[in-house]
């Protein structure tokens, strides 16, 4: 997943929670016609929230943080969700950071 989508190895932790969010919410062999989250909850999960890990995640930024000619939108890279809210957590390729943001767009195909 790393490789694939050219994210820093240090992310190595968030892409390790993706895949295992997404692997319990997947149906498995073992457990017919369900996966492990409804088998251990009873509730069948939602999976509209799923994206790519790594995509491109564009932010939009407010009038008073840009100056007149500035770009409307900042690209970030999608590491998961966050495990406080209903967020994504995203980072910032230009000044290193992360952030959680909830309204975002997304580019999941590359190219």
């Amino acid at each position: 997943m790393l490789s694939a989508r050219d994210v820093p190895k240090r992310f190595f932790p968030e892409a390790v929670v993706w895949a295992t969010y997404v692997l319990n919410r997947i149906p498995t062999l073992f457990i017919k016609d369900m996966n492990p989250k409804k088998a251990w909850s009873g509730v069948k999960p939602l999976v509209k929230h799923f994206r790519v890990f790594g995509c491109e995640a564009y932010v939009h930024v407010s009038y008073t943080q840009r100056r007149k000619l500035d770009n409307n939108n900042s690209r970030f890279v999608l590491l998961g969700l966050c495990e406080e809210s209903k967020a994504y957590k995203l980072y910032d390729t230009k000044s290193k950071k992360t952030m959680i943001r909830r309204d975002d767009n997304f580019k999941e195909t590359k190219g």
